[in-house]
């Protein structure tokens, strides 16, 4: 599923070859140009199920599919405009307590981060263009940017 904002997607691996194939979706999730700049996409979540073998097909036929099992993983990729330093803690607890009770507790005065993207949108950011203008002088940015592997400039 793709979103202005979001990717949902599934994958299945079956337990035969699990560690490598786990290893190899997790190196491309890592892969530069998941996100790009010009994109509005910030979230990315990718739920990796593990497929039993063969002789436990009556076992896996009745596993409920809304929910994780054990050697399930979930990737969670987001760019720090999104969730950053500060809010993770935020993220996290609000994450522990949906998984804990099934819902969130419903507060009408919480700020969504497109309550955010529209605030930053309407703020004249030129004084902070020029500061950062200022101070990089002549930096060629792109000798160290190279080595980042995640966002690109």
């Amino acid at each position: 599923m793709i979103d202005d904002g979001y990717t949902f997607v599934e994958s299945s691996i079956a337990t035969t070859g699990y560690s490598e194939a786990l290893a190899n979706l997790i190196e491309c999730e890592m892969a530069s140009g998941l996100f790009t700049n010009e994109g509005s996409r910030r979230v990315r979540l990718h739920v990796i199920r593990r497929v039993l073998s063969n002789r436990n097909q009556e076992a896996q036929s009745n596993v409920n599919r809304d929910t994780l099992q054990v050697g399930d993983v979930i990737i969670l990729n987001v760019r720090h405009e999104a969730i950053d330093g500060i809010s993770i803690k935020y993220f996290l607890d609000d994450l522990a307590e949906g998984y804990t009770n099934k819902h969130l507790s419903d507060q009408d005065d919480n700020i969504t981060y497109l309550d955010y993207t529209v605030y930053e949108r309407l703020n004249d950011h030129s004084a902070s263009v020029a500061f950062w203008k200022d101070h990089r002088g002549n930096l060629d940015c792109s000798k160290f940017m190279a080595r980042f592997p995640y966002d690109q400039p």
